[in-house]
C-alpha cells in the first residue's frame, strides 16, 4: 500500500512549478513549429526553379530549354485567338537524359501564368514534327512549339513545366525578351 501512496503523491503533488511546466510546453511547441516551417520553406524554395529564355535546365532525368517565343495575333485556319487575345508560342526543347522513356503530355505538363496568377493552358501545338505527346525515348530530343492564348499586351508571363516524378520539380521560365541592361539590373537587384 505504501507504493500506491507514493504514486498518488508524485502524480498529485508535482515537483516543478506550473509556470516552468507551461514554459516547457510552449517552448516545445515553438521549436516544433520552427522546425516544420523551416523544412516546408526549404522544400517549397526547391520546388520552383526560375530561369530565363535560352537557359538550359538540367535535372537527372531531363533537360528543358525555352529557346524563344513569338506572338501571333491572328493565328491560322481554325486556330484563331478570340477578340482581345493573341497566341504566345514558345519553342521548347526537351531532352530525355534517362535510360528509360519519359511520358511527355504537354496538355498536363505546360501552362503559362501572368503576374496576378491567371493560368493559361495550351490551346494549340503548331507542330513541325509528328510528336504531340507520348513517350520520349532515352536520350532523344524533342523541339516543339506550343501555343497559349493570352490577353493582347499581357506582360510578366511565365511558362511553367511540371515534369512530374518523385521530386515534383516545377520549372518556371520567364517569357520576356530582356535587353542586356535589363538583365544586368535584374541580376544586381536586391530581391
Amino acid at each position: 500500500m505504501p507504493s500506491l501512496q507514493k504514486i498518488k503523491q508524485v502524480l498529485l503533488e508535482p515537483r516543478i512549478s506550473p509556470a516552468v511546466f507551461l514554459f516547457f510546453i510552449f517552448f516545445t511547441i515553438g521549436v516544433t513549429w520552427y522546425a516544420e516551417t523551416r523544412w516546408n520553406n526549404e522544400r517549397d524554395a526547391n520546388l520552383f526553379m526560375h530561369y530565363q529564355l535560352g537557359e538550359e535546365v538540367r535535372t537527372p532525368d531531363l533537360s528543358f530549354t525555352v529557346e524563344k517565343f513569338r506572338l501571333d495575333p491572328q493565328g491560322a485556319g481554325p486556330l484563331t485567338p478570340r477578340a482581345g487575345h493573341e497566341f504566345i508560342i514558345p519553342t521548347i526543347i526537351l531532352k530525355n537524359n534517362a535510360d528509360k522513356p519519359f511520358d511527355f503530355i504537354p496538355l498536363l505538363a505546360l501552362y503559362v501564368k501572368d503576374a496576378p496568377g491567371t493560368v493559361y493552358p495550351i490551346v494549340a501545338v503548331p507542330s513541325e514534327g509528328s510528336q504531340l505527346s507520348g513517350p520520349l525515348l532515352p536520350h532523344d530530343i524533342l523541339r516543339e512549339e506550343v501555343g497559349f492564348e493570352v490577353p493582347s499586351g499581357a506582360s510578366n508571363l511565365v511558362l511553367y513545366f511540371e515534369a512530374g516524378g518523385p521530386d515534383r520539380r516545377i520549372i518556371a521560365v520567364s517569357l520576356e525578351n530582356k535587353t542586356f541592361w535589363q538583365k544586368i539590373k535584374t541580376f544586381w537587384s536586391p530581391t
